[in-house]
């Protein structure tokens, strides 16, 4: 059995990191259609771009244009994913002090008073609620509240 040289180990290697970086991007344009696994990990795309600049630039360096060509496409379209999350331009200066208020309540299943638990929320004076255990009865009653005024964009998850 013959050992491999050391030019065909790196170019292996390049093609795998590759590979892996080529279907995390693929992770990434698909998101959650995956699966909700795929959101967590998608918070790690950036430590991923150096891994792919590296591998192309081997590539390159033995010799293995279409490997580092792929791996400098590759590492191109994530720069273009990260960098508007890494050098956000354009944004809106912060109302007030900048600080923003977030309030979570468990409103319990079996809560059947759901007017002071809706009376509660508003004085807390919260700039965004995340609440557990929201049965339809309470959404319905917050949307027909004062609160559901104020407060009119939402995202429901159920499960």
């Amino acid at each position: 059995m013959t050992v491999p040289d050391r030019r065909t180990v790196a170019h292996v290697a390049c093609w795998l990191v590759i590979g892996a970086a080529m279907g995390w991007l693929a992770l990434q344009l698909l998101g959650e259609r995956v699966g909700r696994f795929v959101t967590p990990l998608q918070a790690l795309t950036p430590w991923v771009v150096p891994f792919v600049f590296v591998a192309a630039v081997v590539a390159l360096a033995i010799g293995r244009h279409v490997a580092a060509g792929t791996g400098a496409v590759t590492g191109a379209v994530f720069l273009a994913l990260v960098a508007p999350l890494a050098f956000p331009g354009g944004l809106p200066e912060a109302a007030g002090d900048g600080a923003l208020t977030i309030t979570h309540a468990n409103l319990l299943y079996s809560n059947p008073r759901i007017e002071d638990a809706i009376g509660a929320i508003l004085t807390t004076d919260a700039d965004v609620f995340a609440f557990s255990e929201l049965t339809p009865e309470f959404a319905a009653a917050i949307d027909a509240s004062a609160t559901g005024a104020r407060y009119p964009y939402r995202l429901v998850q159920h499960g």
